[in-house]
């Protein structure tokens, strides 16, 4: 009884908080075309948002519904023109993503029943559900730049949204067609933006000085943990990275889960090692600042790494845990899949069975498999050949290992990404 209480009280505050967003941005919602309710998590929601703007033009509008403290707080000084309005959820101690669903939600059905919008633009209409959206966006790509008919477009998503069903792995087949494609998202620093970003500038000439450099080698770590055993395994992994980094006169911003940070650096005597304290700069809007000013990114794989996406930067995925699920511009190193005995997966499996799975799979026979972190020494052999190579374009190549050449793999329709050579020579 008292959770429905609560809920209607805040149903209702949805109502009024929508009803004020209009209010004030009454000519904007006359003019608009679609309206695209976003309340996925980061990441995702840079994708589908970029994807709502680019089908539907600078009159469309995206609300975005997150916290204060997201990352979102900052792209809408990144997608100007393009109209991206903010709906702060409330700070109270609840599970954070059922709360910005149950609110996306509790919005996408105020706007529907709101008398003003009915008034002052009858004809306006959601563009989809974001699911549909990002379909949508995949299956125009797909025909506009792999020149294939609608017919096949639609059956290939059809077919890799099956792929990732049978494999467990929640993360849709669109967006990572959309992710291994070049952003085509027109990027304008707002003045907030621009100032922030001179603000950095003069931080990171500072950090330059100890080098001597002409122009500063920067480069963001993004680093990714979770109690999930096949997630990110932290900081510590990158200790040997960093420091071959430091050699090579490389300032190294870190960005991500990064709690741990001052330890670490303290008891590994990291130098040239940098986070958003460092500069003085918010936690979120450093981690923008860091990929924009970038020579390249690297790390572990996370929603982080759609900055680097939406920047094209150059990138180097160094524990990719899906093998299919690559990046425009990026060079990936997938993890290794081994049972509890210690046994490696054979080459066949890791490009069947494992393709597109990202949690353990486990056989009839009780056999569990799991993807292992790659060994520093692997990370620092597959660092290096990048670095020899960081001035040269990442070109498509054609995937000739096992089934990957064919033109039903998703990563046949992969723009400039590649799989790193040392994670095939590793599993002959």
């Amino acid at each position: 009884m008292r959770k429905n209480l609560i809920l209607f009280i805040y149903r209702n505050f949805v109502k009024i908080i929508v009803n004020l967003i209009i209010l004030v941005n009454i000519r904007k919602i006359i003019d608009t075309n679609k309206i695209f309710v976003n309340f996925n998590s980061f990441g995702h929601s840079i994708i589908e948002t970029s994807t709502f703007f680019r089908l539907y033009g600078s009159k469309s509008i995206c609300i975005s519904v997150g916290s204060s403290q997201d990352r979102n707080k900052y792209f809408r000084e990144l997608y100007k023109p393009n109209i991206l309005i903010h709906y702060w959820l409330p700070k109270v101690k609840a599970n954070r993503i059922h709360l910005r669903v149950h609110t996306g939600l509790m919005i996408v059905n105020s706007i529907e029943k709101s008398l003003l919008i009915q008034i002052f633009n009858p004809g306006v209409r959601f563009c989809c559900e974001s699911g549909d959206l990002v379909d949508q966006g995949a299956k125009q790509l797909l025909v506009g730049k792999y020149q294939i008919s609608e017919e096949k477009a639609q059956n290939l998503i059809e077919k890799f949204k099956q792929d990732f069903k049978e494999s467990s792995n929640v993360n849709g087949s669109s967006i990572s067609i959309l992710i291994s494609n070049k952003n085509c998202q027109k990027i304008n620093l707002s003045k907030k933006m621009h100032d922030q970003n001179i603000k950095y500038n003069k931080m990171l000439s500072r950090f330059n000085s100890l080098f001597g450099n002409n122009k500063p080698n920067v480069c963001t770590l993004i680093v990714r943990k979770s109690k999930k055993d096949w997630s990110g395994v932290g900081l510590e992994n990158y200790i040997d990275v960093i420091k071959y980094l430091h050699q090579k006169k490389y300032i190294i911003n870190v960005i991500g889960d990064i709690e741990n940070f001052e330890v670490v650096k303290r008891t590994s005597n990291l130098a040239n090692f940098y986070n958003y304290a460092d500069y003085g700069i918010n936690s979120k809007l450093f981690e923008i600042l860091s990929v924009l000013n970038s020579d390249f990114c690297l790390g572990d794989p996370s929603g982080a790494h759609v900055i680097t996406h939406f920047f094209s930067k150059k990138c180097l995925i160094m524990n990719n845990i899906s093998i299919a699920q690559l990046q425009y511009n990026s060079i990936s190193l997938p993890r290794i899949w081994y049972d509890q005995n210690g046994l490696r997966a054979s080459k066949k499996m890791h490009f069947t069975d494992l393709l597109f799975r990202q949690s353990p799979l486990k056989l009839s026979n009780k056999t569990l498999y799991k993807p292992h972190p790659n060994p520093s020494a692997i990370l620092l052999q597959v660092l290096d050949l990048f670095l020899k190579t960081i001035q040269d374009e990442i070109k498509t190549l054609n995937f000739a290992v096992d089934k990957l050449a064919d033109y039903d793999s998703i990563i046949y329709y992969s723009e400039r990404a590649n799989l790193a050579k040392t994670f095939l020579d590793e599993l002959h």
